[in-house]
């Protein structure tokens, strides 16, 4: 699958659902220092379009430890597809705090390739929508 994508924005810690679009409030997600991932929650999609709004706060500001480890992307929210593994075939949000910026990425493996390409930049503490449209040979990739 190629990656296709609008502009997109990215946002963490406080995450709003995703497909169907579900009432406006939002779900305080954390990930304890040291861990890889919050509580997953599994869905199953319901059609073409994954949607989400989602906030990030001052907390997805941070330093890695190793310099090399600050260019890799955090995964926010999205999915696998295909019924496969998503190491496989998916397509997820990334992010990652570089240069004094928040950087939104789109995140993808297809067929067992991964691309991981810069999207936009947004602001802390600001809410953005986000959506992954599933194409028969892409995925678009927007925010707001």
């Amino acid at each position: 699958m190629n990656i296709s994508h609008s502009i997109f924005c990215l946002v963490i810690l406080m995450v709003f659902s995703c497909e169907p679009a579900l009432e406006d409030t939002f779900e305080r997600v954390v990930i304890p220092q040291g861990a890889h991932s919050s509580s997953p929650k599994v869905q199953l999609l319901q059609s073409n379009t994954f949607k989400f709004r989602a906030i990030f706060d001052e907390t997805a500001i941070y330093t890695s430890s190793s310099e090399e480890n600050q260019h890799d992307a955090n995964k926010l929210l999205g999915f696998s597809d295909c019924n496969s593994h998503h190491h496989q075939n998916s397509a997820r949000f990334g992010w990652r705090w570089l240069d004094g910026k928040l950087e939104v990425l789109a995140y993808t493996y297809a067929d067992g390739e991964r691309s991981v390409e810069y999207l936009t930049d947004i602001n802390i503490n600001e809410s953005h929508d986000y959506q992954i449209k599933i194409k028969e040979d892409a995925y678009v990739f927007s925010v707001d």
